[in-house]
Formats: C-alpha cells, sequence, structure tokens
C-alpha cells in the first residue's frame, strides 16, 4: 500500500487535484518521521514538528492553514537532515544505491525528486490555492 497525498480543490462540488505526491510505502512514511522524531525532535514525538508528526498517516487532511504551519516545520527538517551524514540502511530498504551527501538525500518520493522539497511544494500550492492536501 502506497501514501499518496494531493492537494484538491472540492468546493463546489467537484474534486479537482491540483498537485500530487506519491510518497511511497507508508512504512517508508513511517521511517521517514522516526527521523524526524530522533534527530529534530530530540526523541519527543510532536515537540518541534506537530502538524506532521500528531497526524494520522492514514486518513485525513492538511488545511491551507495547517499547509502553512507544515511548511515551516519541513524547513527544520530539511536544515536538521542537511546537516546529518546519510543513513545508507534507509536508501537500501527502498532498493536504492548511490553515493548520499546527507540524510535529506536519503528520501525520495517515488519520482526520485527529494521527498522534503516535494511535500514543501505540495504544502505551498495548497496554500496558495487555498485548498487542503488530503491523505489518500
Amino acid at each position: 500500500m502506497s501514501l499518496y497525498l494531493c492537494a484538491m480543490d472540492c468546493r463546489e462540488g467537484c474534486d479537482n487535484e491540483i498537485d500530487g505526491v506519491e510518497v511511497g510505502s507508508y512504512e517508508y512514511f513511517g521511517e521517514f518521521r522516526d527521523c524526524v522524531c530522533r534527530y529534530v525532535e530530540e526523541s519527543q514525538w510532536g515537540s518541534r514538528c506537530p502538524v506532521l508528526m500528531r497526524h494520522s498517516d492514514c486518513d485525513g487532511t492538511f488545511t491551507p492553514e495547517d499547509c502553512k504551519a507544515l511548511m515551516s516545520e519541513l524547513s527544520l527538517i530539511y536544515s536538521v537532515f542537511s546537516a546529518l551524514p546519510p543513513d545508507s540502511s534507509i536508501a537500501a530498504n527502498q532498493g536504492r544505491e548511490g553515493h548520499f551527501s546527507n540524510l535529506c538525500d536519503c528520501f525520495v518520493d517515488i519520482d526520485g525528486v527529494n521527498l522534503i522539497q516535494r511535500l514543501y511544494g505540495l504544502c505551498q500550492c495548497a496554500v496558495e490555492s487555498g485548498v487542503s492536501v488530503y491523505f489518500q
């Protein structure tokens, strides 16, 4: 099962997808959040990134207001992960090999694009469009 997040305009009775990110497996998203807890939050789940960490990983939405807060959290995560060495076991678990400069490089969407940057872009799109991000 794969986690897909999408910015969707559900106003006026239509479901118009504006942007989406195919994150990967729920297990992979769990590894990402585990690393956030360990390295960004000093093992205090939800202490510095409550929007990302306290939200269910399989249901619901991020409102435009949530997305604004999530963008700040993702910037913090990117900053911390960029300063840490890579964890090759994370990439290997996803069948990826190669040279990784830092922990950020270990997390990508299914298209191989940096996951943190893709999530940030999705949130930015949702905020600019005034729509929510849906878990699907």
